[in-house]
C-alpha cells in the first residue's frame, strides 16, 4: 500500500503569518517546508524573529481528524554555501532548517 500524502497549513505562527498549503507525507515535513516560506517572509518584512519560529499547522485532509501540531523551527547557517545546478542554473544554499516538535 502506497502511503498516500496530506494536507496541512500553518494555523498560526510567532511571526503573525498563517495560511498556505504545503503536502508532504509527514507532518515534520510539511513543517520544514512551511518555515522556510515563514522564514522568507520574516525576512522581507524585516521582522525580529530571524532564527527561530515556533509555528502550529493543522492538518486540512480530507477525512482526517483535522489534528493541531506544534514545532519549532531554526535556521542555522552553513559553514560552506551548497551549490546544485539543475538544468544549466546554479542554485546555492546558504542555511539549513531544524524542526522539531514541541
Amino acid at each position: 500500500m502506497a502511503v498516500e500524502k496530506r494536507t496541512f497549513t500553518v494555523e498560526s505562527s510567532n511571526v503573525q503569518e498563517s495560511g498556505g498549503r504545503y503536502t508532504s507525507k509527514s507532518p515534520q515535513a510539511a513543517a520544514k517546508k512551511a518555515a522556510s516560506q515563514l522564514f522568507k517572509k520574516a525576512a522581507k518584512t524585516k521582522h525580529k524573529t530571524k532564527k527561530q519560529i515556533n509555528l502550529s499547522l493543522r492538518e486540512t485532509t480530507v477525512g482526517s481528524d483535522k489534528k493541531v501540531h506544534e514545532y519549532v523551527a531554526k535556521r542555522i547557517k552553513l559553514k560552506t554555501p551548497k551549490v546544485i545546478e539543475i538544468k544549466g542554473v546554479k542554485i546555492v544554499y546558504k542555511f539549513t532548517i531544524d524542526v522539531k516538535a514541541k
